[in-house]
C-alpha cells in the first residue's frame, strides 16, 4: 500500500500567494461595487440625460414622472453602462486562457492589475462620455484576467489540506473591495462637488500597484513550469513554495505526471478533444455557472439600488445605502466560505449557502407582495418592514455569494492539468457572457414582474444551483465523471 503523502506546511512564500489572491479579488470587488451613476457630479458631467429618468425625487413625487413602482431605472443607457464590464470580462477570461498557458500564471495577474491602473486613470481623468465607457470597458478586461489567474495559482500551490479554505481567501478579498467601493461611494454621495467621483478610481490604484509589486517575489507555480517543459526551475520554484528543509519529490513526480498527460497534443483545444475527462469537467463547470449566474447573489449589485428605491428608502439611500447593505452580505459570505470550504465541503456548502438564500427571496417576495401591494403601501414600506427586507436581502446576497464561491472553487480544481488554462477560461468568459446577459435582463424584469416575481425567479435559480452542484459533485466524488 502506498504511503500516504503528509501535507506540506504553509511558508510565508505560500501566504504571498494567497495575499497575492486577495489583493486581485479586492481589485474585482472594487469594480462590483464601482458605480459612479450614483454620485450627482458624475451624472451631470456624462450622464445628463438620465436625470430625468432616474426619478431623482422621492418615491412619493412618483405621479409627477410617471414611472410605475420598480420601473423607475428601466433605461437602456442604464442598464448597458451597468453590464458593459461584464462582456469586456468575456474577452479578458480568453486572453487569460492563452496567456496563463503560454506565459504562466503571474503574467496573467499582472496584465490584469495594469489594465485595472489603465482603467481608473482613463476615469480620473475622464472629461467626455465616450472616455468613461471606455475606461468602464477596459475595467471589465482587467476583471476578465483577475478572476482566473489569482485562483488557478492559489490551487495549483497552497497545501491540498487547506486548500478550499485558503481559496476562499479570495472571495474574501473581493468582498472587502465591494464594501470599500459602496462606503467610499455613499460618503462622497453625500457631497455636492462636481469633482469628488474622482477620488473613487483614484482609491482604487493603489491596491493594483501593491500586488504588482508582491508578484516579483513570487516564483511562478510549478504546474505551469513543468506544463511548458521547464523542469529545472519548477522543481526549484517548489522547493521554493514548499521550504528548503521540506522533502518535494513526491509532489514533484505528482505534478510532473500529471503535466506529462497528453503530450502528444500540441494545443490545449487538441488536449481537450482526446481527454474524456477534461471534458466531463468543463462541461460541468459551464453547467454550474450557467446556473449560478441568475442567482440574486450573482444580480443584486445591478438591480438593488432601484428596489431600495421603489420601497421607499428615499433619493440618497436607494442609491448608495443598497450597496453598503449588500456589501455587508457579501462579506458575510466571505466568511463563511473561508470557514465551510473544507470544513463543510464544497458540494454541501453550496447546497445549503443556496437552499438558505431562496428562502430569504420567499420572504422577500411575499412581502413585497402582500405588504406593499395589497395592503395599498404603494409608496413605501412600513420602517419595520422596510429593515426586514433589507436585513433578509442582505443575508440572501451574503448565502449565494459563499456558495457560488464554493461552486467556482470545485470548478477550477477539477480541471486536468493539460486543459486547466484553457477550460478555467472558457468558464469565465461563459459566465461573464451570462452575467452581461442577465444584467441586461434584470431591470425590465424587475419592473415587468412587479418585483416580488423577480425574487421568485432568484428563488428558482438557487434551488437549481443547489440541485446541480449536489448532482454535479457527487458525480465527481464518486469517480463518474
Amino acid at each position: 500500500m502506498a504511503q500516504q503523502r503528509r501535507p506540506p506546511a504553509v511558508t510565508p512564500f505560500i501566504w504571498m500567494v494567497v495575499w497575492v489572491a486577495m489583493s486581485a479579488g479586492w481589485l474585482v470587488g472594487f469594480t462590483d461595487g464601482d458605480s459612479a451613476l450614483f454620485i450627482q457630479g458624475f451624472r451631470d458631467s456624462f450622464f445628463p440625460q438620465i436625470q430625468t429618468g432616474l426619478g431623482l425625487g422621492n418615491p412619493e413625487a412618483r405621479h409627477i414622472t410617471g414611472f410605475r413602482p420598480f420601473c423607475t431605472f428601466h433605461r437602456a443607457d442604464v442598464q448597458l453602462y451597468l453590464a458593459l464590464p461584464h462582456a469586456a470580462a468575456a474577452l479578458g477570461a480568453l486572453t487569460a486562457a492563452h496567456l496563463s498557458h503560454r506565459r504562466g500564471r503571474k503574467p496573467s495577474v499582472a496584465l490584469g492589475c495594469a489594465m485595472f491602473v489603465l482603467a481608473k486613470v482613463l476615469l480620473v481623468t475622464a472629461y467626455s462620455a465616450a472616455q468613461a465607457w471606455i475606461a468602464r470597458a477596459v475595467t471589465g478586461f482587467s476583471v476578465g484576467l483577475l478572476h482566473q489567474a489569482p485562483l488557478l495559482e492559489v490551487l495549483e500551490v497552497v497545501p491540498f489540506n487547506r486548500r478550499g479554505t485558503l481559496a476562499a481567501c479570495q472571495a474574501m478579498g473581493r468582498a472587502v473591495g465591494f464594501m470599500c467601493s459602496a462606503l467610499l461611494t455613499f460618503g462622497l454621495a453625500l457631497e455636492q462637488r462636481s469633482w469628488q467621483w474622482r477620488l473613487v478610481p483614484v482609491f482604487g490604484i493603489w491596491p493594483a500597484l501593491v500586488t504588482v509589486l508582491l508578484l516579483l517575489w513570487l516564483p511562478e507555480t510549478p504546474s505551469s513550469l513543468l506544463q511548458r517543459g521547464k523542469l529545472a526551475e519548477a522543481r526549484l520554484a517548489l522547493q521554493r513554495l514548499r521550504g528548503m528543509l521540506q522533502s518535494t519529490e513526491q509532489e514533484f513526480a505528482e505534478i510532473l505526471a500529471a503535466s506529462q498527460l497528453l503530450t502528444s497534443a500540441r494545443t490545449q483545444f487538441q488536449a481537450l478533444k482526446q481527454q474524456r475527462e477534461a471534458q466531463l469537467a468543463l462541461f460541468a463547470g459551464l453547467g454550474l455557472v450557467t446556473v449560478a449566474s441568475a442567482t440574486g447573489g450573482a444580480l443584486l449589485s445591478t438591480s438593488a439600488f432601484p428596489v431600495f428605491y421603489a420601497l421607499g428608502y428615499g433619493r440618497l439611500k436607494g442609491y448608495a445605502m443598497s450597496m453598503v447593505l449588500i456589501s455587508f452580505g457579501c462579506v458575510v459570505g466571505g466568511v463563511l466560505a473561508v470557514a465551510a470550504a473544507d470544513s463543510v465541503g464544497r458540494r454541501g456548502g453550496t447546497a445549503a449557502g443556496c437552499l438558505a438564500s431562496a428562502a430569504c427571496y420567499i420572504a422577500v417576495a411575499l412581502i413585497i407582495h402582500l405588504v406593499y401591494y395589497q395592503a395599498g403601501r404603494t409608496n413605501q414600506l412600513p420602517i419595520t418592514w422596510a429593515w426586514a427586507v433589507a436585513a433578509l436581502l442582505s443575508l440572501a446576497c451574503g448565502l449565494d455569494y459563499a456558495a457560488n464561491e464554493l461552486l467556482w472553487i470545485h470548478a477550477f480544481e477539477v480541471q486536468p492539468l493539460p486543459t486547466r488554462s484553457l477550460a478555467t477560461g472558457m468558464i469565465v468568459c461563459w459566465q461573464s457572457l451570462q452575467a452581461f446577459a442577465w444584467t441586461l435582463a434584470t431591470l425590465p424584469l424587475l419592473c415587468h414582474l412587479r418585483g416580488w416575481g423577480l425574487f421568485l425567479l432568484f428563488t428558482t435559480a438557487s434551488v437549481a444551483t443547489a440541485a446541480a452542484a449536489w448532482l454535479f459533485m457527487q458525480l465527481f466524488r464518486q469517480g463518474i465523471m
